[in-house]
């Protein structure tokens, strides 16, 4: 689907094979995933929050051990600005987004989901330098509310090979493995790589 900025008529885009990516990795140290591949931005865009927000609200009850929150989405950027080289292969770059919230829209979170971005752009940018973009904080909640480990990632752009947003997703994947590992978060052991 490069190249689409969403997938036509409701069906699920590439978006959401890369969180199965994701996903997969994280399953593969040992901890238990739920992905959501409902979709949101059909047929209104303009309530995708809206819609996300009883979907993340039904897992958290459903699941009340969650420790972490993503949303991966695509990036409206040109492709050489979200592209990284490393060791002559390419990867889409990402960018972390923490929402702080705003007067009508309070983020009482977004102090724990910025210390929790950090974190992970510290070790991408040891362990892969130039893959992130950075932290950008935006004055709204994106549901960063609901969770204090919650974070948008926006990863390559609409005109990203897929091959590139899979590669990012696998080393996001074992970044975020390796830091729940360090911090003894969750009851689980993530297995050694």
């Amino acid at each position: 689907d490069s190249g689409r900025t969403h997938a036509p008529g409701g069906h699920k885009g590439d978006i959401v094979e890369i969180g199965d990516v994701m996903a997969k990795k994280l399953e593969s140290y040992g901890i238990p995933v739920y992905h959501s591949e409902t979709v949101h931005d059909y047929p209104s865009f303009m309530k995708a929050y809206s819609k996300s927000e009883l979907t993340v609200k039904k897992m958290l009850q459903d699941y009340p051990s969650i420790q972490m929150l993503f949303d991966i989405h695509r990036d409206a950027e040109k492709r050489e600005n979200v592209t990284a080289t490393i060791n002559g292969v390419e990867f889409a770059r990402v960018l972390i987004v923490v929402a702080k919230g705003q007067k009508d829209l309070e983020q009482p979170n977004w102090p724990q989901n910025y210390a929790f971005a950090k974190v992970i752009d510290a070790k991408l940018n040891a362990r892969f330098p130039g893959i992130s973009r950075g932290i950008e904080l935006q004055e709204w909640r994106y549901n960063q509310h609901l969770h204090p480990r919650a974070l948008l990632f926006e990863m390559g752009c609409q005109d990203s090979r897929k091959e590139e947003v899979a590669r990012t997703a696998e080393i996001l994947g074992d970044v975020i493995a390796e830091i729940f590992a360090e911090s003894g978060v969750g009851n689980w052991k993530a297995k050694k790589r």
